[in-house]
């Protein structure tokens, strides 16, 4: 006896799978990571029948850093004053360790509303974006067209979208790493030819500064070098906030440069501008710093400052080393 076709949901069911197998193949391919994740937004829109669609990614404090959307009308976001924040229900999917769903928004006791013209929503799916067992986004879908409710294999689905958008950040900032690790190892070799071919000291400085501050992703740098009273003197100084404390004396109320120099290893300081180190206005811009020592063989003779003004990303382990 023939088996008989397949009819009803079964075809479409396999044909949905195949949304969720290209969403991995574009995270694959190696393309944006932003375009990647606009992908997943819209695919999981369609996957599980709704009418809008978001992911947000968080900075490791939790500030919600991007934002991506499907589905309101970009006349409607205009008159907007500004897109959901990753407060309210945003921020418990944020906090929670697994995917979710709500049949009315407005009953989850997290509920703050949503921003003046923003469309209504009731029905919701929510999964947290993990990445190595720390959640750095939320991955979320509403108003399941039709009007009916979510289902257990929507939420599921959605957990499998939000762990594909994990994997594809992940891709991204490897990817990130290794062109940063070329860019410094590049750098490095522009330095020692500099000083292979006997350049001047101070046109060596200025090129690892000139360096530092293009690889580090960094607003500016200060380069430090000990003077004969043991006092260290900022040599070399780039970056519009920076170049004006060339020839500062950084004596021991700089207590940081100078532990970088006799300790030998990296001091990181999270608002160097608060610590009220100068009168210049510039000063007050720094924001994050990492100050490394500079060393020969035998001894530390200075150090490095490496500087983002306020607002800028906090610096990662990479970034140290």
């Amino acid at each position: 006896m023939t088996a008989p076709a397949h009819k009803g949901s079964e075809p479409l069911r396999w044909d949905r799978e195949d949304e969720i197998i290209d969403a991995v193949a574009a995270v694959a391919s190696g393309e944006d990571v932003r375009v990647t994740l606009e992908r997943l937004v819209y695919g999981a829109v369609e996957f599980l029948d709704a009418q809008y669609g978001a992911l947000g990614l968080r900075s490791p404090d939790g500030e919600l850093i991007d934002f991506i959307h499907v589905g309101m009308d970009p006349e409607v976001v205009a008159t907007m004053p500004h897109t959901p924040e990753g407060l309210g229900v945003l921020g418990a999917t944020a906090e929670g360790h697994a995917p979710f769903r709500l049949s009315k928004l407005s009953d989850h006791e997290a509920s703050v509303g949503f921003p003046a013209g923003h469309p209504p929503m009731d029905t919701f799916v929510g999964a947290p974006v993990r990445l190595r067992g720390v959640t750095i986004g939320t991955f979320y879908v509403t108003e399941k067209n039709g009007g009916g409710p979510f289902t257990d294999e929507d939420v599921r689905s959605l957990g499998a979208f939000a762990s594909v958008a994990g994997i594809a950040v992940e891709n991204s900032r490897l990817f990130e790493r290794s062109q940063r690790r070329e860019e410094w190892l590049r750098a490095s070799t522009e330095v020692a030819t500099a000083i292979l071919s006997g350049s001047d000291t101070h046109e060596v400085l200025e090129l690892v500064a000139r360096r530092a501050l293009l690889c580090a992703r960094a607003d500016g740098v200060a380069i430090m070098l000990e003077d004969d009273k043991g006092d260290m003197v900022v040599e070399v100084a780039i970056g519009e906030s920076t170049e004006g404390f060339k020839g500062m004396v950084a004596n021991e109320s700089w207590h940081y440069s100078m532990h970088a120099k006799s300790s030998g290893t990296p001091v990181v300081i999270d608002d160097l501008g608060a610590l009220g180190r100068s009168d210049d206005p510039n000063y007050r811009k720094f924001g994050t710093a990492v100050l490394l020592p500079l060393v020969t063989a035998q001894r530390a003779f200075g150090a490095i400052a490496v500087t983002r003004n306020r607002g800028g990303s906090a610096w990662d382990e990479q970034d140290v080393t």
